[in-house]
């Protein structure tokens, strides 16, 4: 699974300590401005990505800041190859051999932060890496909370398919979570619903911007159940539906 090998141990709450990993080949000046900067970080150092491999193996950290230009392997292919370990470990480059060609494939990697080096700029650094950490450790208490949810709860993006279920919506529908991922909402619902949800919905969810109903619902082995919904629309695109528990009832045919 993600982020085993890696072994992370966000922080996430201001004031507690922040194990940072930095790579670069001329570290530790880095190392110890940062420490400087924020006592609540203990910095730990590689002069390669591959060393820096390594050390993620045998440590836990809460955050990764990498220089682009490393021997063998540069900063880019280093936040590759973390995110096939781990998609959420913070990661930020920092670099003084910038451009638009890195940045952009830096960002395509999903890089948390990309920062140019400047001098006298440890501090900043340092706000900007606390945001990183902390981001992603609010981004781990919503999942945790929404995973254990009694209500159902699924969001689905702007062409209907699911970006992330819990285990009690899936669960209703006869599902894994796993099993929706990527896949269409519409089937889940009978041709009636798909096209009250066209009709009725979405005007609301555009003029108000939510919408609370019963609707009819398939299972996966075939039979018809009702449940009361809410849906929102998010800023980002896309929608969160919450199938509100205790709702469920069977449909007498």
């Amino acid at each position: 699974m993600p982020g085993e090998m890696l072994g992370c141990e966000t922080a996430g709450v201001r004031g507690e300590t922040i194990r940072l990993l930095y790579v670069d080949e001329s570290s530790e000046p880095t190392a110890a401005e940062l420490e400087a900067a924020a006592d609540r970080f203990t910095v730990h150092t590689a002069a390669s990505a591959e060393t820096a491999l390594d050390e993620l193996q045998e440590q836990s950290f809460d955050c990764i800041v990498s220089e682009y230009e490393l021997p063998g392997m540069d900063g880019v292919e280093l936040l590759e190859t973390v995110r096939e370990l781990d998609e959420t470990m913070p990661f930020v480059l920092y670099t003084d051999s910038g451009s638009e060609a890195v940045a952009a494939q830096a960002v395509s990697r999903d890089v948390s932060e990309y920062i140019i080096k400047e001098d006298d700029q440890y501090a900043a650094l340092a706000d900007r890496i606390v945001d990183a950490v902390d981001r992603q450790h609010s981004t781990q208490l919503t999942t945790r909370a929404l995973a254990g949810a009694r209500d159902g709860v699924a969001v689905f993006d702007e062409t209907g398919e699911f970006q992330y279920v819990n285990e009690a919506y899936a669960s209703v529908y006869g599902y894994e979570p796993a099993e929706l991922i990527n896949r269409g909402w519409e089937q889940l619902y009978p041709e009636q619903e798909i096209t009250r949800y066209e009709n009725e919905v979405v005007p609301r969810l555009h003029a108000e911007g939510g919408w609370l109903g019963e609707c009819e619902c398939l299972h996966r082995d075939g039979f018809r159940f009702r449940s009361t919904h809410s849906i929102s629309q998010l800023d980002g695109g896309g929608h969160i539906c919450v199938l509100h528990h205790g709702s469920v009832r069977s449909v007498e045919r």
